[in-house]
């Protein structure tokens, strides 16, 4: 297929293939950049704000339990138990807040699942820190031994067993977010590498296939400029030597530039023509035989190379006129 392409179709060819690969190059390069926005979209946009907002919850959870612990002490003064139930209600407002963070970001299966158990696991223990603090006040109008042991019993039983199941559910959230955040982080490392590697094969190949169309064009147009100086070449030298009937071989050359040789073959039958006849009239004079007076058209110097052969026949034949007059006078 190749031989039979022109050299202009042979320079396109290679420089389209060349874009080709640049550009699919490119195609490659954006949608693994894509990819790696995704990576970094799950890890900064979902992962990172999904672990923030559980772990303020955590913190809010372990504060609340602090005071309701607090409330548990015999005694204490009311500017601390005003404190306690301030810190309550504050760390409730923290965890709220998280939690309108948390909840709208994309899960996983495996974390929808667990935030379905978790959800009203932190609904149990919530109604146990507000038993809690209602068995507080109880103790409190009352300030009675048994009161403060039912509040006390109901604090590090049935609200340390929720708060516990809670917290549970809470770090299994936790891990899970933090699992998924790891394996985006090495998926997007993996994805990277990828990229890079294939960016680097792929430039690579791109070089060599440039210098491989360049090599090949250039031994191609060498090739052919060869063969044309080489059949110039022999033409020459053949011209040279009188060979004038040598040609040039047009099926040596490449087909786009065989014309040229065909338009050294033409002008050397142009030329070598007229010669030949000019040769064969000064034979035949030579010998004595006069031929007839040429009468085929030639243009330019071939024409006055016919003028002049004529009037030598002219001159011949009115010699050998003359002659055969001398001799008849003579008889």
């Amino acid at each position: 297929m190749l031989k039979t392409m022109k050299l202009g179709q042979k320079i396109i060819s290679g420089f389209c293939l060349v874009t080709v690969i640049s550009a699919a190059m490119g195609i490659f390069g954006y949608y693994g950049i894509n990819q790696l926005m995704g990576f970094q979209e799950e890890v900064s946009g979902v992962r990172l704000p999904s672990i923030q907002g559980l772990l303020i919850i955590s913190e809010a959870q372990t504060a609340v339990k602090a005071a309701t612990r607090s409330l548990l002490v015999p005694g204490l003064a009311n500017e601390r138990i005003e404190n306690q139930f301030r810190y309550i209600k504050e760390a409730l407002a923290r965890a709220d807040q998280a939690w309108k963070i948390y909840e709208p970001l994309p899960q996983t299966t495996e974390e929808a699942t667990t935030w379905k158990e978790f959800v009203p696991a932190w609904e149990s223990w919530i109604k146990d820190v507000q038993q809690t603090e209602k068995n507080f006040k109880t103790y409190q109008a009352g300030n009675g031994k048994a009161e403060h042991e039912r509040m006390l019993e109901f604090a590090m039983d049935t609200e340390a067993k929720s708060f516990q199941q809670a917290e549970g559910l809470l770090n299994k959230l936790v891990e899970i977010n933090v699992k998924v955040a790891e394996e985006a982080a090495l998926a997007a490392d993996a994805r990277s590498g990828l990229i890079k590697k294939s960016m680097i094969v792929v430039v690579m190949t791109v070089i060599g296939l440039a210098l491989a169309i360049g090599f090949y064009l250039k031994g191609n147009i060498g090739a052919i400029l060869k063969s044309l100086l080489d059949e110039s070449s022999r033409l020459t030298e053949a011209a040279v030597k009188g060979q004038l009937a040598t040609r040039g071989d047009v099926e040596k050359i490449n087909f786009e530039f065989r014309g040229i040789v065909e338009g050294l073959n033409q002008t050397l039958d142009a030329v070598i023509g007229p010669l030949n006849v000019a040769a064969e009239y000064v034979d035949r004079i030579s010998k004595g035989d006069i031929p007839p007076k040429i009468t085929d058209n030639y243009n330019g110097d071939f024409n006055e190379i016919k003028n002049n052969l004529n009037g030598c026949i002219d001159a011949v034949n009115s010699l050998v006129s003359d002659a055969g007059m001398l001799v008849n006078a003579a008889l």
